[in-house]
């Protein structure tokens, strides 16, 4: 699903600046921006990627340090 953008401004010419990474991406009608997941429509930014899973780890909170200890 696609949802409209944040951190973008419209250009003139319909197209779009998105300011979402350091990219910067200037984005003509109907394109993708470097990422793949922001596309111009209409001269308005939509994220398809809005509300998805992009990355998971499995990472304990709390870990235990490996130090050893002599009597």
């Amino acid at each position: 699903m696609k949802y409209q953008a944040m951190f973008f401004r419209q250009l003139d010419n319909d197209n779009v600046e998105c300011f979402l990474c350091g990219h910067h991406c200037r984005i003509a009608p109907n394109n993708y921006g470097i990422c793949r997941q922001r596309k111009n429509i209409g001269g308005n930014l939509y994220t398809y990627a809005y509300g998805e899973v992009v990355a998971a780890n499995i990472d304990p909170i709390e870990k235990k340090t490996s130090v050893l200890f002599y009597a």
